[in-house]
């Protein structure tokens, strides 16, 4: 018979650590009760997606001819 293969441990992923609440956290929200909440952002259109483009190309209309 075959043996079977050795299972491996695992790493575990570590745990993240509670952020404490610190001087600067205190500082952004006593601004915030001061002046308000910053304002919203405008949403960024990314350019890897462009629009198509509405001029056909010429290779298209040179084979659209025949």
């Amino acid at each position: 018979m075959l043996a079977r293969p050795v299972p491996v441990a695992r790493k575990q992923k570590k745990r993240k650590k509670k952020q404490e609440f610190g001087p600067v956290t205190e500082a952004h929200l006593r601004a915030r009760e001061a002046i308000g909440t910053p304002p919203a952002t405008r949403a960024v259109v990314s350019r890897k997606h462009k629009p198509p483009k509405h001029k056909k190309r010429l290779l298209e209309e040179e084979l659209g001819e025949f």
